[in-house]
Order: C-alpha cells, then sequence, then structure tokens
C-alpha cells in the first residue's frame, strides 16, 4: 500500500510506500524531487502541512515523521515514537504542531522542538486582568 498527498498548489506530490521509502514529485512531470528513507515500518498516512512545506508520514508501528520538504534533499526535522493511534496524526491549523492520540489520550507536540504542549488546542487560556 501507498500513501499519497498532494501540495495545495497542486504542483506536487508526496507518496509513501511499504518499505518505509518516501518520495516528493513533480505533479506535472512525475519525476520524482526528493527522496527520503525514514521508517522502519510501511508507511499508511502522508500528509502535506497547510503550507505545503512539510510533510508528516505515519507508519504502522506509530512512528510519525514530520519532513522539511521546502529544503533540498528533503531533511528530517522530527520524528515521534508514539503515534500509535488508530487514526493517524495531523497538523494543527497553522501547521506549527502535530496533534495525535496515545494511550493517554491525545498529545499536542511542536513540530521543530518536539516538546509536548499543553492542551493549547483543546483549552482557550484563561487569562484575567
Amino acid at each position: 500500500g501507498t500513501a499519497v498527498a498532494w501540495s495545495a498548489d497542486g504542483a506536487r506530490i508526496a507518496t509513501a510506500d511499504a518499505f518505509g521509502l518516501v518520495r516528493v514529485w513533480n505533479a506535472t512531470t512525475l519525476r520524482p524531487l526528493e527522496e527520503a528513507k525514514g521508517h522502519r515500518a510501511p508507511v499508511r498516512h502522508a500528509e502535506l502541512s497547510p503550507n505545503g512545506k512539510l510533510l508528516l508520514t505515519w507508519a504502522e508501528d506509530g512512528a510519525a515523521v514530520v519532513w522539511d520538504f521546502a529544503s533540498a534533499g528533503g531533511r528530517e526535522l522530527h520524528a515521534f515514537g508514539d503515534a500509535r493511534g488508530s487514526a493517524p496524526p495531523v497538523f494543527s491549523p497553522d501547521g506549527t504542531a502535530l496533534v495525535y492520540r496515545t494511550a493517554r489520550g491525545r498529545v499536542v507536540r511542536d513540530i521543530q522542538t518536539g516538546l509536548e504542549l499543553a492542551s493549547a488546542i483543546e483549552a482557550p487560556a484563561s487569562r484575567t486582568g
């Protein structure tokens, strides 16, 4: 099985396969632009961020990897090993965090640092004064 994601402008296609290989293609010429090996298990989901610069891939072993496909070579930004829920992780609406479920509930992690964020998306901040 192959996971596929289209960029918002339709110019690029991302694919990920059962061998863990992730590729980004030019949608017009169908030639590969980038390729990276980052998974040790079959990839089940691929999704591009709202701005189209990041690619999220999710494998059946619970590994979620965020790739920087705006840079040459498709650099791995961050890997998260605990995304073992039944549904794939998703980008936050602003594209700066990853949201997914684990055994202990919903997790929101900053893509750049990998740190878990206090449920910023679920609970609005209650500020007084």
